[in-house]
């Protein structure tokens, strides 16, 4: 019988002093007491039955977490120990492998992350005994961010889908919906290309992608090709789907929206008639809410809907460059956008101003970007380098060592600051999924399904993940990406 559960002798802590994309050192000869991770706590609000003798349930309240708590002991030696030289928050990460060695984090099938862990005291316990002979110990208790990270090995599936042409984007829901039994990534909607004199699909699945189906309506009219899509609740009754059209040449741009799962669009003009703007890559819609929409657009220019999608305002335009932005991504007020010739486009200010970044050292064509923390930006390019900046744009640096011959990074998607994924293409064209659960300071390739090129992911959480990709043995590519 296969063993397929873990136990301590095949575990190992590893620690980042220096937090996400930083080198890690593996702690050995130690024990871990009970890693606890307090989920909120619930209070039901009560009332008297109509009888006085019993309760009835009228409502609840929730308190918040407290911090993840773990407490590390090992043994004393001639020399300073690692934990006894660490003084600020760490990452603190907990291996769990069952082939080859311990000590090296990407052979983890399980690894539980604790992010922010700050050691709070020292303690040294048998320094000195009369009769008795005991090893010294030192314990050091750690206090982390509340929500500690569970990840697995990733395992890529390929799903089964009627549509013939090549998928660009995928998006769906990242929440479960609990009033309605819908767990996190049920809900997905995948844009194709359009075949020669035939409008373009849109293709959905409430059930995580076990099935497929193809919307009633197109978003537009024929021979143009969905880019980009996004997934999101315009209210508590409604969820709207947003695609954006491929920048026309010399032609009206178009984004369309529907609010009853694809049965009817409203088609939206981006641009003048004849300015050619538009989305260019898969990464080129982002929705902040429903009253903050982000578009990267041909020519340099860079559109925000306050509306939910129903109209656009150009915030950017050519002023950094007139090159296509092909990617953009926010988090709180800093937004990022990328371009040809390694342009970055920065602000700091909710996208109100926008201004130039520092180019991407050899200035490359950048496909996509992200940013997993407030200070730090990822970029890839067509030429399948990946690039970090550790502040916000100023300055750049390449990280090497991904596994095979990368010949364009496609896609960039981080779950956390942890906990990230690459779509990677070969020049063959053939893509695969590579993992980093260090913040990006190494990545693991997943076991990838034959294609012909995988065009974009949409990152569920941690464990669940699906991408897109160009047509290959006869339909369009798509695969779920889970632990």
């Amino acid at each position: 019988m296969a063993d397929t559960t873990f136990s301590s002798r095949r575990g190992a802590v590893f620690v980042q002093p220096n937090g996400p994309n930083s080198r890690p050192q593996v702690l050995r000869c130690l024990d871990s007491d009970t890693l606890t991770s307090p989920k909120r706590s619930k209070e039901l609000i009560k009332c008297w039955n109509a009888y006085g003798d019993g309760w009835n349930d009228v409502g609840k309240t929730y308190s918040p977490p407290g911090p993840a708590t773990v407490t590390l002991t090992e043994l004393t030696s001639t020399t300073l120990s690692a934990l006894e030289k660490l003084y600020c928050p760490v990452t603190l990460l907990f291996a769990q492998v069952k082939n080859g060695k311990v000590t090296q984090i990407n052979n983890a099938e399980r690894v539980v992350i604790m992010k922010n862990a700050e050691p709070t005291e020292d303690s040294y316990e048998n320094l000195v005994s009369r009769d008795d002979d005991s090893p010294s110990m030192h314990g050091v208790p750690f206090s982390g961010d509340s929500n500690v990270v569970v990840v697995g090995k990733p395992v890529v599936q390929r799903l089964t889908t009627a549509e013939t042409e090549s998928l660009n984007d995928i998006h769906g829901n990242k929440s479960a919906i609990c009033d309605d039994k819908v767990n996190p990534g049920d809900y997905l909607i995948a844009v194709a290309d359009a075949d020669t004199g035939v409008a373009a699909n849109v293709i959905y699945t409430r059930d995580g992608g076990i099935t497929w189906m193809t919307a009633a309506d197109e978003p537009f009219g024929v021979d143009i090709d969905l880019v980009a899509f996004q997934w999101f609740e315009l209210n508590s009754e409604t969820e709207r789907w947003l695609v954006a059209g491929e920048a026309p040449a010399g032609g009206q741009g178009q984004v369309a929206f529907s609010d009853d799962h694809g049965s009817n669009w409203v088609a939206v003009n981006v641009g003048g008639s004849t300015a050619g703007h538009g989305a260019v890559l898969g990464g080129a819609l982002h929705v902040v809410d429903a009253q903050e929409i982000w578009l990267a657009s041909a020519a340099g220019f860079i559109y925000k809907s306050e509306d939910s999608g129903e109209s656009w305002v150009a915030m950017e335009q050519g002023n950094i460059t007139t090159d296509a932005y092909t990617h953009i991504h926010f988090r709180g007020s800093r937004g990022v956008a990328v371009s040809e010739s390694g342009v970055v486009a920065l602000t700091q200010d909710g996208g109100n101003t926008w201004f130039a970044g520092t180019p991407v050292t050899g200035t490359p064509d950048l496909l996509c970007c992200w940013l997993p923390e407030s200070d730090t930006i990822w970029a890839g390019d067509d030429a399948g380098e990946l690039w970090f900046s550790h502040d916000f744009g100023l300055s750049w640096t390449q990280r090497t060592g991904l596994i095979g011959v990368p010949n364009a990074i496609n896609d960039i998607e981080f779950s956390d600051s942890q906990v990230g994924l690459l779509a990677i293409d070969n020049a063959d064209p053939e893509g695969s999924i590579h993992q980093t659960i260090l913040g990006g300071y190494t990545y693991r390739q997943a076991n990838t399904p034959g294609n012909s090129g995988i065009n974009a992911l949409h990152v569920v959480n941690s464990n669940m993940a699906f991408a897109v990709g160009a047509e290959d043995g006869g339909t369009g590519f798509i695969a779920k990406i889970s632990a």
